[in-house]
């Protein structure tokens, strides 16, 4: 049961990280503020504006988004007004002095005829995921530059760039995050994904979108090296792109293990251990759990019958970024070099060794008593 609510709490600290949709079109607006297309504002204002009816804005996001609606609008009327025709300089806007004389047959010939409206031309275009930047969500900062380093890293963003479909219309897109070591990160053993969200795709060219973020808001779960980031549309594979984790100067490694815990069950004959250990971005690799043993009273290494200090091994290969293991180990007394009708207590002590065959974490002491029959 306990093992189950920790697998749980780890889950639920790795989920992916969906910022709310007033900070998307924040960002959004952010990105298109210095840009010279009326379309783009205009759609910038759409997100803004539907980010208002939202249920979990606040009130500092509003307050922001409707400021940035009223900029945006005040760049569209300017982008308008300079795109109107100008009068040529050698004309006037026209007055009673410096209207031109035309003869009454004349001003018969420059009447027009009213021509029907003319129907808009149809966008015909499909939808086109262009490109995906990067960016590093890390104690609220946005970090969108590399080198990007793992031990800074918390949350993986995306921001999509694409070209629009004919029509606007809402998609379900897929992530796909393949680790250095070619393994899908998932959420969901039965998932063939990292994770899914909707994102409405607009009917204009040169648009962007934010997706999720994947990672941990505690720590992070990425390991130095070269990431996969895919997005599937449709059952198809819209784009894909590698992203760089790197190692920051200086740091030896970023994996860590530790014992969570190490219960001492004496029987008759023998002692057992409950064990339970966790490691982080450590994947793929084997490490060791030894239990040590000394006398309590003397502080001595407890002897083998066949030489050598007691002791007694555990090797776990390690599958995941962040896995949790708990087992079993038994310790017969047959091994300890001590005299018959011995009695007293042991103390002792766990390890966790890396493949290198370093000591990376250690527990606290525990005791247990027995008698050597």
């Amino acid at each position: 049961m306990k093992k189950y609510i920790l697998t749980l709490l780890l889950l639920a600290l790795t989920m992916p990280l969906y910022a709310s949709e007033a900070k998307h079109a924040i960002r959004s607006s952010n990105k298109n503020m210095s840009n010279r297309s009326m379309v783009q504002h205009q759609v910038v204002v759409k997100k803004l504006t539907a980010a208002l009816a939202l249920p979990d804005i606040t009130q500092s996001e509003k307050a922001e988004v409707l400021h940035r609606i009223q900029l945006h609008n005040d760049i569209i009327a300017k982008i308008k007004a300079e795109t109107k025709p100008k009068v040529a300089s050698n004309q006037t806007a026209g007055t009673k002095t410096d209207r031109p004389r035309v003869t009454q047959k004349e001003e018969e010939v420059v009447v027009l005829t009213p021509q029907p409206a003319q129907e808009p031309k149809k966008r015909n275009a499909v939808l086109k995921i262009k490109d995906i930047e990067f960016t590093n969500e890390f104690r609220g900062d946005i970090i969108s530059e590399a080198p990007f380093y793992a031990s800074d890293m918390r949350y993986l963003y995306a921001q999509i760039y694409y070209d629009g479909p004919s029509d606007e219309v809402e998609k379900r897109v897929y992530v796909k995050l393949y680790d250095p070591n070619g393994n899908l990160k998932r959420f969901n053993d039965l998932e063939d994904y990292t994770f899914t969200q909707r994102v409405t795709f607009y009917p204009y060219d040169e648009m962007d979108s934010y997706l999720a973020g994947t990672g941990n808001s505690q720590k992070s779960i990425f390991l130095p090296g070269t990431y996969r980031y895919e997005v599937w549309i449709d059952g198809e594979c819209a784009l894909k792109k590698n992203v760089e984790i790197s190692m920051r100067p200086g740091e030896a490694s970023m994996g860590a293990a530790s014992i969570k815990s190490i219960t001492a069950n004496p029987k008759n004959y023998s002692v057992g251990f409950d064990v339970t250990i966790s490691a982080e971005n450590m994947p793929d690799k084997q490490l060791i759990t030894r239990i040590s043993f000394k006398e309590t009273a003397t502080g001595k290494p407890v002897g083998m019958t066949t030489g050598g200090d007691v002791m007694v091994e555990r090797a776990e290969q390690i599958l995941y970024d962040e896995a949790v293991l708990s087992f079993s180990m038994n310790m017969p007394y047959s091994k300890f070099n001590l005299p018959k009708g011995w009695s007293g207590s042991i103390t002792y002590t766990g390890e966790i060794i890396d493949p290198e065959g370093k000591v990376i974490a250690t527990s606290q002491p525990g005791t247990f008593t027995f008698t050597q029959n």
